[in-house]
């Protein structure tokens, strides 16, 4: 009896695994995760399904002991890693870099050089560069490179002899819109007294620090727009 409760308890542990595993994966494969969840939960009375597809299961939670364990700055410090890598190879892709080339990237990133200085290896395999040169500031920033901002972290690419000057500088123009663009819309909110009256605390200041940190890209746009333009 005893192997017997300890048998079906497993069962249920895969069997919740595997659902939780099909939810995330359904959006990149709809049609077989329906296919197998339908048949995962066949056996088990209608109304004690999750939901009555999988196309509209609830989206898995964080237990409450998980959420305790999180590491903010932990979290942090991966979402900037992760960008900083996507906007490199975004920018490969706008310059039209072969994938097989490496390519020089200089980080000035502030109180961030020395975590991104540990993460170097990962920038190095992910965005496909050469080891990343990381300094906390620059005493001067580099001629004729892309030029890319994440989170305050200012990227530049010195894509010598492959760089379009008039190219970079519309995609500049296309970023500095969309800095505007940010900053007008936290402005609006900002100055509307009824969302900073009946919001909660901790969202108005998530959105004083979105229009801090637009802000802050859009002045290194536009100065770097300004070394392109000087510099032709």
């Amino acid at each position: 009896m005893r192997d017997a409760a300890q048998a079906e308890r497993t069962a249920q542990i895969l069997r919740s695994v595997l659902d939780r595993a099909l939810r995330l994966l359904h959006p990149f494969m709809p049609f077989v995760t329906e296919e197998v969840w339908q048949h995962l939960w066949a056996d088990t009375p209608k109304e004690q399904w999750p939901a009555e597809a999988l196309i509209i299961a609830p989206w898995p939670a964080m237990s409450a002991a998980a959420e305790r364990q999180r590491d903010a700055k932990a979290e942090a410090d991966f979402a900037l890693v992760q960008e900083i890598v996507t906007r490199i190879r975004d920018a490969r892709r706008e310059a039209e870099v072969e994938p097989a080339r490496r390519i020089q990237v200089i980080l000035a990133a502030g109180e961030k050089a020395a975590m991104l200085k540990q993460q170097a290896a990962i920038i190095e395999q992910l965005a496909r560069t050469e080891p990343p040169r990381i300094e906390r500031k620059l005493s001067a920033k580099p001629e004729q490179a892309m030029s890319l901002v994440a989170s305050g972290v200012e990227v530049y690419l010195p894509l010598a002899g492959l760089l379009d000057v008039e190219k970079e500088l519309s995609r500049l123009g296309t970023e500095i819109a969309n800095a505007q663009g940010a900053i007008e819309r936290s402005r609006k909110m900002l100055d509307n007294p009824n969302f900073v009256s009946r919001a909660k605390p901790e969202v108005v200041q998530r959105e004083r620090d979105a229009l801090a940190a637009a802000e802050d890209t859009l002045a290194k746009l536009e100065s770097r727009r300004k070394e392109l333009a000087d510099a032709k």
